[in-house]
């Protein structure tokens, strides 16, 4: 009877063994089912920074070998993560990167999140021209959007719910925006600009207060 118990011990033990490998070896098939880009946004949309972190480098490391736009794609979405970690020294260095390569569907994108990251470490001049250029690049790149298409695109820079990229701005408002970027006016030698992108501000300002 004894005998009979520890065999019976024994087979367990050796079933149990045999489905933790196996198990093991279905996550690492299953993980290489998909590219580093795509593990560092499941991490991200699942809120784990660090596991995002270690996928973007991965994806970062081998973009050398690719087309420069996924090159641009793929540092700033390290970016992302950086600044979602606080770390904004490295999310300006991403961000700066993906910003080199021109212009892209993203690089307001770009320009926003550099510039907040430059707010939270006190550079309020760098931060203004990094709204500018961000909001000044938006209209480039969606020059076909007209009138309440443009503000709803401007808003997204405070409030997209659904993206796992969006990042709560520093700046909460277009009106606290818009009291930000005068009190840096006398700082911009691109009056142009500046002003262009003013108006493209009141507008939309107008526009929420009248659609509330």
């Amino acid at each position: 009877m004894k005998k009979i118990f520890i065999i019976s011990i024994f087979f367990i033990l050796l079933i149990t063994a045999t489905l933790s490998i196996f198990t093991i070896m279905l996550f690492k098939k299953n993980n290489s089912m998909f590219s580093n880009p795509e593990l560092a946004t499941h991490y991200l949309c699942k809120n784990d920074l660090d596991n995002a972190l270690k996928y973007a480098n991965l994806a970062v490391a081998e973009s050398s070998h690719e087309a420069p736009d996924h090159f641009q794609m793929v540092h700033s979405f390290r970016g992302v993560i950086y600044q979602k970690k606080d770390a904004f020294q490295n999310a300006i260095d991403d961000y700066t990167k993906s910003i080199q390569y021109g212009q892209s569907k993203i690089i307001f994108d770009c320009y926003w999140n550099r510039g907040n990251c430059y707010h939270s470490l006190g550079n309020q001049f760098q931060a203004a021209k990094d709204y500018i250029d961000a909001i000044d690049n938006l209209l480039v790149l969606k020059g076909g959007f007209e009138g309440e298409g443009r503000y709803k695109e401007i808003q997204k820079f405070f409030h997209d719910p659904g993206n796992p990229l969006f990042i709560s701005p520093v700046i909460k408002s277009v009106g606290d925006l818009i009291v930000f970027l005068k009190n840096q006016e006398p700082y911009f030698p691109d009056k142009e600009k500046y002003n262009r992108t003013m108006l493209l501000l009141e507008e939309t300002k107008h526009y929420e207060e009248n659609a509330l």
